[in-house]
């Protein structure tokens, strides 16, 4: 018998259990995480579980966010689905889902699905229940093909960068939990690029609150770039089962010539070959028929490009083209 449960009915072990079992299970719907976002308050996650005689059969996991501007809040809040549903290949747990979650209200003017999966095959049940498909790109490297077919594959002018890092004296390596002063360092780097590039950013409790949940059972590493024991750039990397995500990064502007931006991930490379995870996953590398630097960038470490892309439902159409023009004005006005 199928039932619905949310995540105040669900014992924590059979949570993380499901997760680390299922075929499409990932950190971004894993009780650590969830519990990193219900403490921080920036967002609201919830949970949807399906269940058949009491085992868990399907999960999906939906963070609302709302645009701290007031200005903006009434007409741009959006949940995002990371990661996609889990239900294990079966398509009847994929609609229950869906249409369970659908058939919820949601104060919202669009949800987005973030796969980390090929769903090619599930297509037609996302269609069918009002959701688009978008094309988005993502970067991964096989950490299976070892670091020196890996150190080959990165392009000539980065491998010069690498080298140049090293030559000038940087040496990247694992921040630790008590590391107060670096733990504080890294926000400043991270949150002064964001300001920089115009992209909400997450407080610093949050971060703290992640370093404290995720960092002691290894979900978390933070990669720290340095010269002189300086924090000069810095990488935070989420760790789950096989596979590394890039989740934030960001350097020292007056230190980029000692390039920390291509040596901590040609290190993380390293550190993911050396310790058995298989993918490293660069994240997001935008819109496949649009220009973007972020993506050029990543592209001349080597690594496949993917398509998984992403699903949107939109519930208030008109909010929706309102939402667009909320996001430029934001970035005009730096609101």
């Amino acid at each position: 018998m199928l039932e619905f449960r949310n995540e105040n009915e669900i014992n924590l072990d059979d949570w993380s259990k499901f997760v680390f079992n299922s075929k499409y299970g990932n950190i971004f719907n894993t009780p650590e995480f969830f519990k990193v976002h219900k403490i921080s308050g920036e967002t609201k996650p919830n949970a949807i579980f399906l269940l058949d005689n009491s085992k868990i059969k399907g999960l999906l996991i939906y963070y609302k966010h709302i645009e701290s501007s007031f200005i903006l809040r009434n007409f741009a809040s959006r949940n995002i689905i990371w990661g996609g549903p889990i239900f294990n290949d079966d398509k009847i747990i994929l609609f229950e889902l869906l249409n369970k979650y659908l058939g919820t209200k949601h104060n919202v003017v669009f949800s987005q699905i973030r796969n980390l999966y090929n769903t090619e095959e599930y297509c037609k049940i996302f269609y069918e229940l009002g959701f688009n498909k978008i094309d988005h790109l993502d970067i991964h490297f096989n950490l299976n093909d070892g670091e020196e077919n890996l150190w080959k594959n990165i392009h000539s002018s980065r491998r010069h960068n690498i080298r140049v890092s090293y030559k000038k004296g940087i040496y990247v390596r694992l921040i630790k939990r008590n590391e107060k002063e670096l733990i504080d360092r890294a926000y400043e780097i991270i949150s002064t690029l964001y300001k920089k590039i115009k992209l909400p950013l997450y407080s610093k409790d949050f971060f703290i609150n992640s370093l404290n949940i995720l960092l002691p059972i290894n979900y978390l590493k933070i990669f720290g770039a340095f010269l002189d024991n300086k924090l000069i750039g810095v990488r935070y990397i989420l760790c789950y089962k096989n596979i590394l995500y890039d989740w934030y990064a960001g350097s020292d502007e007056k230190y980029l010539k000692y390039r920390p931006n291509d040596i901590i991930p040609w290190e993380v490379i390293k550190w993911g070959v050396n310790n058995g995870y298989e993918i490293f996953d660069f994240g997001g590398a935008g819109k496949p028929d649009l220009k973007y630097s972020v993506r050029d960038y990543k592209m001349r470490f080597g690594g496949e490009v993917v398509n998984f892309g992403r699903y949107e439902f939109t519930h208030k159409s008109l909010l929706m083209k309102a939402m667009k023009m909320g996001l430029n004005i934001r970035k005009i006005f730096k609101i």
